[in-house]
């Protein structure tokens, strides 16, 4: 959840800006990825900064993933994770399923960006500055884990979980499963 609100607040303004600045421009919306990156290259700051933004940006600037979303609470509506879920929360597993995310599930995240060729200008490389190579920078920060709240829950907790928890719940499930079945045959 909270990762969610981190990027409603700073990453959805950037990509609507670049969105809206594509569907008015007649040249940007009839020209390829590489040509759209190019040009809010020229816009964004150089450096890491730019780079990262860039990375954000390529979901909009993409025809091929343009009308992509967060699923949200309203999109998830019935989706079989939900069904999944509940089907855990009646087997009466709520709890089982929060230690198994809680155990399951690394509390450091790796996010690794690849950053292209770019010219370091600064005091220690004055004009024209050095070449630095193409390279990837590794990113880590602190998980939040999206626990289960109970029954009234389930909607909000399958949209606002990652693909790590999703996995955890459907391999939960399938366990939890087969143990009724095995349990209704033996």
């Amino acid at each position: 959840m909270v990762g969610r609100r981190r990027q409603a607040d700073k990453v959805a303004p950037l990509l609507t800006w670049a969105e809206r600045l594509v569907e008015r421009d007649p040249v940007l919306c009839g020209t390829t990825l590489g040509g759209r990156e190019a040009y809010f290259r020229k816009l964004l700051p150089p450096g890491l900064i730019g780079n990262h933004a860039i990375s954000h940006l390529s979901w909009v600037l993409d025809d091929d993933r343009r009308h992509w979303r967060w699923p949200d609470a309203t999109t998830v509506g019935r989706s079989p994770d939900v069904e999944i879920v509940e089907a855990i929360i009646a087997a009466g597993c709520h709890g089982d399923l929060n230690r198994r995310l809680r155990d399951r599930l690394d509390r450091i995240v790796k996010h690794s960006i690849t950053l292209g060729p770019e010219r370091l200008i600064d005091a220690d490389h004055p004009a024209p500055g050095v070449l630095l190579p193409r390279r990837t920078v590794t990113e880590r920060r602190r998980r939040d884990i999206r626990f289960l709240a109970g029954a009234h829950d389930a909607v909000a907790f399958v949209a606002d979980s990652d693909c790590d928890a999703r996995q955890v719940v459907r391999a939960f499930h399938a366990e939890i499963s087969g143990r009724q079945g095995l349990a209704e045959h033996g």
